[in-house]
């Protein structure tokens, strides 16, 4: 588990290419207030993120995101 707040750069590593490139999400929906009260896990391989998603209220998941290239690889 990570917050918002020590790996926000980590976190948008993943989300950028995957909401915003990929499925055209605009910036201004994708970040909102609710990562800094969310809970986040971050999947990384050799120290370098892959993956993620948010957890909000301790019961809802949102946000999960794969890069492509890491993408059928059981994650």
């Amino acid at each position: 588990m990570v917050t918002w707040a020590s790996h926000q750069r980590q976190l948008r590593v993943v989300r950028t290419p995957v909401f915003i490139e990929e499925q055209a999400v605009t910036p201004e929906f994708e970040w909102d207030d609710i990562d800094a009260t969310a809970v986040h896990l971050l999947a990384t391989l050799d120290h370098e993120p892959i993956a993620c998603l948010r957890i909000i209220e301790y019961k809802k998941i949102g946000r999960m995101a794969v890069l492509k290239s890491y993408r059928e690889c059981g994650l």
